[in-house]
């Protein structure tokens, strides 16, 4: 798990405070109205209005300390009823539940996200996928899980260097999260150079469509490995399908891991790219 401080204050400074502060406003009104606020932490500062209407406004200030960075709130509010201590804490309350439930949700993708490839990692995987198996259970649905082996890695690594096997693993995540542009299944690396797709609410025949249309973008395009060197890839893809195929995690993983491998012996490099559904012998 990644926490990177600085990059947890840019992203509060990215949220929608002037949505949250209407909330606030809603939830409280008969004791106080945020009419305007401003949120800085160094030179950074977001700064909008709610309301322009009122005068009289008191200048609430508060502030939260991290190790590096001080993010401070300057807020114009009108006080009803209640003295402005009061507001004051009940405003300090909702702002460290709101920055708490900001926080979690950062350290969750940091969790979940692998660190070379920026894609969702093994750990998320198992999450959605047991996920998946007990609403298909349920609702009588299918879903497809697709392994993705990228051929002759590993003679990439002990020619040009670990360094350029790692580049041109990112170069393939990014690329693939380009081309999933419609969303149409979710991208997981299992580990080294695995990628694992799973298609919700889908056959095998509908995740073969869904990844085809990806991977044949893939297949026409270059992927750097030196300064003066480009080169297309080559993959071998399996797929699982639920529950047909398996009914626990582990069983759908182990068919679609095995298919991908029975399609690296059908031969590799036959084409840029071959998808193939292999079902084993009767």
């Amino acid at each position: 798990m990644i926490f990177k401080e600085d990059d947890f204050v840019e992203l509060l400074l990215a949220r929608n405070w002037k949505g949250f502060f209407s909330e606030m406003n809603d939830k409280y009104e008969d004791v106080f109205q945020v009419h305007s606020f401003s949120i800085s932490s160094g030179e950074q500062r977001v700064e909008d209005v709610l309301n322009a209407t009122a005068s009289n406004l008191s200048k609430l200030e508060i502030q939260r300390i991290f190790e590096n960075n001080t993010f401070k709130l300057t807020l114009n509010c009108e006080i009803r009823e209640i003295n402005e201590a009061f507001v004051k804490n009940y405003l300090k309350l909702e702002i460290d539940q709101f920055i708490t439930k900001v926080l979690n949700k950062h350290l969750e993708f940091h969790i979940y996200k692998d660190d070379l490839t920026e894609v969702m990692n093994y750990r998320c995987l198992y999450k959605d996928v047991k996920e998946q198996i007990d609403y298909c259970t349920k609702e009588n649905k299918k879903f497809t899980l697709v392994f993705v082996d990228l051929d002759n890695f590993k003679s990439i690594n002990d020619r040009h260097g670990h360094i350029v096997g790692s580049s041109l693993l990112k170069q393939l995540s990014e690329k693939l999260i380009k081309y999933n542009d419609l969303n149409e299944f979710k991208i997981y690396r299992y580990g080294g150079d695995e990628f694992v797709f799973l298609c919700e609410d889908s056959d095998t025949s509908e995740a073969d469509r869904r990844v085809n249309r990806v991977l044949k973008k893939l297949a026409q395009d270059k992927f750097q490995i030196s300064e003066d060197n480009e080169r297309s890839i080559e993959l071998s893809v399996g797929f699982a399908e639920f529950p047909a195929d398996g009914k626990t995690f582990q069983d759908i993983v182990d068919i679609a891991d095995k298919m991908m491998y029975e399609a690296k012996k059908q031969g590799k490099y036959q084409t840029n790219i071959r998808i193939k559904r292999y079902k084993e012998s009767a």
